[in-house]
């Protein structure tokens, strides 16, 4: 007689899950890197923001098992993704951030699926609440669209460049370097305590409009060539070298992360890698909590979206700093656990 195995719900194997990766086990690191510009179809990580947090990306293969992986998920999957969605998309829409939440939900809910569909859904997901986001900032907060569309159309392309570059250039500097940089970042937004508070842009009419596509320009490319950080980037240099406060500098982030998630969407649409049946009710629950982030944001003003700027960049520091120096964390740890 055939046995089934059971397989443990989705919230006990996300515990699982973090304690593989304290104890050496298999991890989100261990994806395999796109080494060559032949691997256009590898899957691209960007972040919030979005967010998105992930560098791994491996090479994107056809989803033809994809069905079975959905068919063979308990409901408690299932719900336990669309609550890391909506929660997500609440984060997202404040200050970034979101795939901090999401990305470890969906590789602990289905273990057995390609890194590129997953990745691919979490960017379906996180496009439409940060679009959401976008919209429901610009109904009470002034955006000059005229002003923003060189930036949108220069943070597209620029990210489509970005994930071309990827084979091409090498990134692991990056890696190794990005928790010291966002720690800068963390330091010298908590001792400002007055930055981000005014709103007092720099420069006005076509100098704005230049500096924006400036800035889009380059985000935009480091988020289609890396991604960890994309929305915190943004904000921060928004606030400190433009002049914004935090509120209206995430509700331009938020426009501006949206054009750059475009652009990583087409690619993952392209390959056929999105679980459109799942995708579409995590969406929904994304765009909820994006609503309810918006809302918040907005009522509690600038001071509240700065504690929670410093929150997510804080997580981002911990989750950079794991994946560029596990193994050195491991070896540190690894006497200290075994007595």
């Amino acid at each position: 007689m055939a046995t089934h195995r059971r397989t443990a719900p989705a919230h006990r194997r996300a515990v699982l899950f973090f304690v593989r990766l304290e104890l050496g086990g298999p991890s989100l690191s261990g994806a395999r890197t796109a080494s060559t510009a032949s691997t256009a179809s590898t899957a691209i990580t960007t972040s919030t923001a979005n967010t998105d947090f992930t560098h791994e990306r491996r090479q994107a293969r056809p989803s033809s098992h994809t069905p079975r992986v959905l068919s063979q998920s308990a409901p408690m999957d299932i719900l336990f993704v669309l609550v890391c969605a909506g929660l997500a998309g609440f984060v997202d829409a404040i200050v970034g951030g979101g795939g901090l939440i999401l990305v470890p939900a969906m590789f602990s809910a289905y273990p057995n699926a390609p890194s590129a569909t997953l990745l691919g859904n979490n960017k379906s997901v996180s496009l439409w609440g940060t679009l959401l986001a976008a919209w429901n900032f610009s109904r009470r907060l002034p955006l000059n669209w005229a002003q923003l569309s060189p930036a949108i159309a220069s943070s597209w392309l620029s990210s489509l460049a970005g994930a071309w570059c990827l084979g091409m250039l090498p990134s692991s500097w990056l890696r190794l370097a990005l928790p010291f940089v966002l720690l800068a970042l963390l330091v010298y937004t908590w001792r400002s305590k007055r930055l981000g508070q005014a709103h007092a842009p720099v420069f006005e009419g076509q100098r704005e409009t230049l500096a924006l596509a400036g800035v889009a320009m380059v985000i935009g490319f480091y988020d289609g060539f890396f991604g960890p950080g994309t929305g915190s980037f943004l904000i921060f240099i928004l606030v400190r070298y433009l002049g914004y406060d935090f509120l209206h500098a995430s509700s331009t982030a938020k426009v501006l992360n949206s054009a750059s998630n475009a652009a990583a969407l087409s690619l993952f649409i392209a390959q056929g890698q999105i679980w459109w049946h799942l995708a579409i009710p995590m969406a929904v629950c994304n765009v909820m909590g994006s609503f309810m982030g918006t809302t918040l944001a907005m009522r509690l003003g600038s001071q509240f979206v700065r504690w929670m700027f410093l929150l997510v960049v804080s997580a981002l520091i911990v989750k950079t700093a794991w994946d560029a120096y596990a193994d050195s964390f491991k070896a540190l740890l690894m006497p200290w656990l075994h007595g």
